[in-house]
């Protein structure tokens, strides 16, 4: 594909990446009045967004049919997919039904996103790959920054159920787009490939589990802190949240600057080192609102900077090999969402923001130690450099 051919249809893809990522992110941010709505804990939610985020452990069998039925059906399956987890989100009665329909989306972005990322690893080669990966994932902090705040503003004025009824027809309205965008075309070398020719977990899907993680203890967890904590209220909270995003958008930025002309992996590095101080902070900040969102702000900066350099990296495998590494990347992913849904709401529930910084600041020191010892990358000239 042709630089202008490619740039246009990043763009399309991009944009439909973007909006459909709004129904996945919303819930954190509204913990509280989700659990108001359905009359449970914040505890029961909790575990309704592990089961979401549980979708990704499937990840790996995603991968491998995606490899096989090309980019093309990936994205569309999974915009179809999302838009009925995104109905069942919003018409369900309870905590059960709630989770279910997470679930639906989860499994639909992983169809969708997996299926973008490897089509960038096959269209851009790895000198050049950082800064394709730090746009593209601009999706995912764009969706929080402005997509987030947009449907907070809808639930303060309707319902928490009325922005995942929009989310699910927007995803349906976009598949016409990615079918006009992307042809038929299946990655090479599939047909007869053997089984040994399947992606495999590597030490650096481990410190993507680990930094994912420290981070997501964080996460899953700050809009509880904000809201019973600091003392923030849900019109403030969507506030917040776009300074949030501005930080993830920050981050993805210096990924994509960074990554290709440093190095994606002392990129990474550079982020989980970023966050250490950030958890700590939130363990320690008890009411000083400026202050806890100041360290919320440079949690959602370096998990970025870190997980976004980490894709390049992911990616650069043979082709029919590339959906199936990034997939056991995004099932390292939510894996770790996974276990801090449960874990971390649980120990906020009991003990607090300092017992969840407790348990997220050794993961992240795993993180630093994986990819500093065990993690390498391609020999290429950076970008820049005199070839």
């Amino acid at each position: 594909m042709s630089l202008p051919a490619f740039g246009a249809a990043f763009r399309r893809l991009f944009l439909v990446r973007l909006v459909g990522t709004v129904s996945l992110r919303f819930a954190y941010p509204f913990l509280p009045a989700i659990a108001d709505g359905l009359d449970v804990g914040i505890g029961a939610v909790g575990l309704a967004l592990a089961a979401g985020e549980g979708a990704g452990l499937l990840a790996p069998l995603v991968g491998r049919r995606l490899d096989r039925i090309g980019r093309r059906r990936g994205m569309t399956d999974g915009l179809v997919i999302g838009a009925v987890g995104c109905a069942v989100a919003a018409i369900a009665p309870g905590v059960v039904g709630f989770g279910i329909g997470l679930f639906g989306i989860a499994v639909g972005r992983a169809f969708y996103d997996i299926s973008m990322g490897a089509w960038i690893g096959d269209e851009v080669e790895f000198a050049r790959r950082g800064r394709a990966s730090g746009i593209g994932e601009l999706a995912w902090s764009g969706a929080f920054l402005l997509g987030v705040p947009v449907a907070g503003l809808v639930m303060s004025a309707t319902s928490w159920r009325v922005p995942y009824l929009l989310s699910a027809l927007v995803m349906l309205a976009s598949i016409p787009v990615v079918r006009a965008t992307l042809d038929t075309r299946t990655p090479q070398g599939v047909v007869g490939a053997p089984p040994a020719a399947q992606a495999r977990p590597t030490l650096l899907h481990l410190a993507v589990f680990c930094t994912s993680l420290g981070a997501a203890l964080l996460l899953v967890t700050e809009g509880a802190w904000f809201e019973l904590d600091l003392g923030l209220t849900e019109r403030a909270i969507s506030g917040v949240v776009v300074l949030l995003g501005v930080g993830e958008v920050v981050g993805a930025l210096l990924a994509a600057g960074l990554a290709d002309r440093i190095g994606k992996r002392l990129t990474m590095i550079a982020g989980l080192v970023a966050l250490v101080p950030a958890a700590v902070a939130m363990g320690v900040i008890e009411s000083n609102q400026v202050a806890g969102v100041a360290a919320a702000f440079v949690v959602g900066l370096g998990f970025e900077l870190a997980f976004v350099s980490a894709l390049p990296l992911v990616v650069e495998v043979p082709e029919e090999r590339r959906a199936g590494s990034l997939s056991l990347a995004i099932a390292s992913l939510t894996g770790a969402r996974t276990v801090a849904a449960i874990v971390g709401t649980a120990v906020f529930d009991a003990s607090g923001m300092g017992a969840v910084a407790v348990l997220a600041i050794p993961a992240l020191l795993a993180g630093i130690i994986v990819v500093a010892t065990s993690v390498r990358e391609p020999t290429v000239a950076p970008v820049g450099s005199p070839s």
